[in-house]
């Protein structure tokens, strides 16, 4: 998964996102969820952040399930069952079980992606396979390696408070008003550095990274197609499917 063109990979995701959206099926959530952790957990990398992050999407899953099961109007099954003081509908109970799911497999497929494509490789096949100007592509890429010095700025203005004595509370404003105006200072020095270095798109330049379409990416690219067809295949079924 490591090898995919990013580029291929981008747009492949992409379309299956489109269809997730527009899916009614459980089971087709089930199998996106089944095979993005496969391949998640396959893939090399550090597990321990992935399954942090997908704790907080396991929240928001349970969440909409819930309140999809107390507040849902839906009115397609006659049954009922007296669960926690509620009448729940089985209407209901499907709906919050897709909402749910379909929050789980875009988490899947979403942390599929951001952890096995590389952020330099990322950039370069945006601006030769999808001809992205070098401007907003590396502009791109410089925002996401200065998120990390960031949070190295909000820890330094934190501490450099507490050092004068100031007391700053949990929800202060006044670190992140500090941290906001040195970033500022650093943005203009990033961009001025980048059109120094002919970062403004105006000529041609070489690049050390050219990612290229390979047949492992067609295959891939292949893969998803049968995997959204299985989805709409799903959502022929009859019955809680």
């Amino acid at each position: 998964m490591e090898r995919i063109n990013p580029a291929v990979k981008t747009a492949a995701f992409l379309l299956l996102g489109l269809v997730l959206s527009f899916n009614g099926s459980i089971a087709a959530n089930l199998l996106l969820i089944v095979l993005g952790l496969l391949f998640l957990f396959l893939a090399p990398g550090s597990k321990k952040r992935a399954l942090s992050i997908g704790g907080g999407a396991l929240l928001a899953a349970l969440s909409l399930f819930f309140t999809s099961l107390w507040f849902g109007r839906e009115g397609g099954g006659s049954q009922s069952v007296n669960f926690a003081m509620a009448a729940v509908s089985s209407g209901s109970l499907r709906s919050g079980v897709l909402l749910g799911t379909r929050i789980l497999a875009f988490a899947a497929i979403g942390l599929l992606f951001a952890f096995t494509t590389s952020s330099d490789l990322l950039v370069a096949s945006y601006i030769q396979q999808f001809r992205l100007p070098p401007r907003y592509a590396y502009g791109i890429l410089a925002a996401y390696h200065f998120s990390g010095s960031l949070a190295r700025e909000f820890r330094k203005v934190r501490l450099a408070f507490r050092v004068r004595g100031v007391r700053v509370g949990p929800l202060s404003l006044k670190p992140l008003f500090v941290m906001l105006v040195n970033a500022l200072h650093w943005s203009g020095d990033i961009a001025a550095a980048m059109e120094s270095k002919g970062f403004d798109g105006s000529r041609n330049r070489t690049y050390r990274l050219r990612p290229r379409v390979e047949p492992r990416d067609w295959v891939f690219a292949a893969g998803v197609l049968a995997v959204m067809g299985a989805m709409l295949g799903c959502n022929l079924l009859p019955g809680i499917l």
